[in-house]
C-alpha cells in the first residue's frame, strides 16, 4: 500500500510540474514561406527578449549583451542616427533598449541593412539555411528581436506571446513581365505595361514558328500572327495568398482566333491545368498557383490569330490580368478568395494593315480611264495576289475562302487596302483605248512610318499616290492616207510643169 500510495504520489507530482515546464518555454520559430530553392536565408539575433510572468499585454523588455565578439554591433546600434538608445543596467555589459514606440518595422529594416552586409553581427547571433523547398522553419531560436536577410529585409519578435512567427518572402506583387520572359527585374515590374505584357509577332505557317515579338507588327489580310503574353505570377500578392489568376484577352474585331493554337507555359515548362475559354473577341484564362511552383513563377501563354477582311490601319489586342486572394493563414478549404481591389493591369499590342492608291493618267496628267490590273508579289512571274471590290473604286486583299469574287482593279483611280510591308507589282492587262500598254509592271513600296498616313479617313494608306501613264499611240500610213495625199500633190506638181515647159517650146518654134 505504501509503495502504491508513493507510486501515486510521484505521478500526480510530475503531472503538476508539466505546466511549469512548459511556461519556462525560451525559444520561438521563425517560417518563412515562399522560398526560393537553393537561395540562403539568414536570421540575426539583434537583442534579446525578456518578459514577465503575467501582464496583459504580458510585458517584454528588449536587452543587449555586451560581448567581446559583437563590439562591432554594439558601435553600430549606438551610432548617430540610430533609433535605438542603449542603456547601461546595473547588471555589468547588460544594456535596455529603448526606442519610441511609433517606431516602423521598415524603418529599423532600413537601419540594419547596411550593418547586416557590413558583417558586423557576429556568427553566434546568426542562424543560415539554403532553401531546398518552398518554406522552412527556424527552430529552437532564443527570444529576440531578428532580422530576416534575402529578399525579405523583415523584422521578427521572438517572446512568449510569440512565440512563432511566419513571414512570406516576399513582399511580392503580380504584374506584367518582360520579353523573352525572363524572370522579372523591379525595372521589368515598374516599367511601362504597354512596354511589356502583351507581344505580337509574324506567324510562319509552312514552319509552325513565330518570328521576333514585339509591341507591334505589321500584316496582311489572311496572315497569320502569333499572341504572346508574360506575367509574373507569384504565388503571394504581399502577405496574401493568390487563389487564381485571370487573363481576359479581348481581340479586335479584324482577329480570329486559331482554334487549338493557345498554349500555356510556367517557368518554361507547358502546363494543362488551367481553365480556358472563347466568347466572340475574348479569350479568358484561369490558372490556379501550385504548390510546385517556384517562388517567382513566370508564366506565359501563346497562341495564333489570322487577319481579318474588318482591319482597319490600326487593330489593337487588349489583355488584363486581375486576381483573387485571401489572407496567407486561411485554412477554410471553401474560400477561393476575393477579386483583388486594385485596378486591372491591362496591356496591349498594335498590328498595322497597309494600303495604297493608284491613278491611271495620260502623258499630261490627265486622268484615264479604262484600265486594268492585277497585283503580284514579284516584278516577273511570282505569284498573283488576289484582291476583291469592296465599293466603286475600293479594293483589298482576299482571302482564301473569297475566290468566287476575285477581281481586277480597274483604273482610273482606286485604293487598294490590306497588306503587310513589302513591295508590290501591279500588272497591266488592259490599257485605255488609244494608248499603248505598259512594258513592265509598276512597283509600290509601303512601309509603316512617316509615308503612311496615321489617322483620318486614309488611315493606313501611303501619303503619296502611284501615278501610272500612259503614251498614246502613233498611226502609221495606210490607203488613203497621208502618204497617199502627197504623192498625188507631187505628181500633179510634175504634170503642170511639163506642161508649161511644152508650152513654152511651142512659141518658140512658131517664132
Amino acid at each position: 500500500m505504501k509503495r502504491t500510495l508513493a507510486l501515486i504520489l510521484t505521478v500526480v507530482l510530475l503531472l503538476c510540474a508539466i505546466p511549469a515546464t512548459f511556461a519556462d518555454v525560451t525559444t520561438g520559430s521563425i517560417t518563412i514561406k515562399n522560398t526560393t530553392k537553393n537561395k540562403d536565408y539568414t536570421v540575426y539575433r539583434i537583442f534579446e527578449a525578456t518578459y514577465a510572468d503575467s501582464g496583459d499585454p504580458l510585458p517584454v523588455a528588449y536587452t543587449f549583451t555586451k560581448t567581446a565578439g559583437n563590439t562591432d554591433l554594439y558601435a553600430a546600434l549606438t551610432a548617430t542616427g540610430s533609433p535605438f538608445t542603449l542603456k547601461e543596467t546595473t547588471i555589468a555589459d547588460t544594456y535596455n533598449v529603448h526606442f519610441d514606440a511609433a517606431l516602423e518595422a521598415s524603418t529599423i529594416s532600413a537601419f540594419l541593412k547596411p550593418i547586416i552586409e557590413a558583417n558586423k553581427v557576429p556568427t553566434t547571433q546568426k542562424y543560415s539555411h539554403t532553401a531546398d523547398s518552398d518554406s522552412y522553419k527556424f527552430a529552437d531560436l532564443p527570444f529576440g528581436f531578428y532580422y530576416i536577410q534575402s529578399s525579405l529585409g523583415a523584422t521578427a519578435s521572438l517572446d512568449t506571446t510569440t512565440p512563432d512567427v511566419v513571414i512570406i518572402d516576399k513582399n511580392q506583387k503580380p504584374g506584367w513581365d518582360n520579353e523573352p520572359g525572363d524572370y522579372p527585374t523591379d525595372t521589368d515590374l515598374n516599367a511601362d505595361p504597354q512596354t511589356i505584357g502583351k507581344f505580337v509577332a509574324d506567324y510562319d505557317t509552312a514552319t509552325n514558328t513565330a518570328g521576333t515579338y514585339a509591341k507591334s507588327n505589321t500584316a496582311g489580310i489572311g496572315d497569320t500572327i502569333s499572341f504572346k503574353i508574360n506575367a509574373f505570377v507569384p504565388k503571394y500578392n504581399g502577405d496574401k495568398a493568390v487563389t487564381q489568376y485571370i487573363f481576359t484577352d479581348t481581340m479586335d474585331a479584324a482577329i480570329t482566333f486559331v482554334k487549338g493554337s493557345l498554349h500555356v507555359y510556367v517557368d518554361g515548362t507547358e502546363i494543362s491545368g488551367y481553365d480556358a475559354k472563347v466568347e466572340n473577341q475574348t479569350l479568358t484564362i484561369k490558372v490556379v498557383p501550385q504548390t510546385t511552383w517556384d517562388s517567382e513563377p513566370h508564366l506565359s501563354f501563346v497562341y495564333q490569330a489570322t487577319v481579318n477582311e474588318k482591319a482597319v490601319y490600326d487593330n489593337k489586342n487588349t489583355v488584363t490580368l486581375t486576381w483573387k486572394e485571401k489572407a496567407w493563414n486561411d485554412t477554410d478549404p471553401t474560400n477561393t478568395g476575393t477579386a483583388y481591389t486594385g485596378d486591372p493591369l491591362t496591356s496591349h499590342t498594335d498590328t498595322y494593315v497597309l494600303g495604297f492608291s493608284v491613278e491611271k493618267q495620260d502623258m499630261k496628267g490627265n486622268q484615264l480611264t479604262g484600265a486594268k490590273f492585277k497585283l503580284y508579289d514579284a516584278e516577273k512571274n511570282g505569284n498573283e495576289i488576289p484582291v476583291v471590290k469592296v465599293s466603286d473604286g475600293v479594293y483589298r486583299k482576299a482571302l482564301a475562302s473569297e475566290s468566287a469574287n476575285y477581281t481586277e482593279i480597274e483604273a482610273g483611280k482606286a485604293k487598294i487596302f490590306g497588306f503587310d510591308e513589302g513591295t508590290y507589282y501591279l500588272n497591266e492587262t488592259q490599257t485605255p483605248k488609244g494608248y499603248m500598254i505598259l512594258e513592265a509592271r509598276q512597283a509600290v513600296t509601303l512601309k509603316n512610318d512617316d509615308t503612311t498616313v496615321k489617322t483620318g479617313a486614309d488611315a493606313g494608306y501611303q501619303t503619296t499616290t502611284l501615278v501610272i501613264k500612259n503614251e498614246p499611240g502613233k498611226k502609221l500610213p495606210g490607203t488613203g492616207g497621208e502618204g497617199t495625199y502627197a504623192y498625188f500633190i507631187g505628181g500633179g506638181v510634175l504634170v503642170l510643169l511639163a506642161a508649161v515647159l511644152l508650152l513654152v517650146r511651142k512659141k518658140s518654134t512658131s517664132k
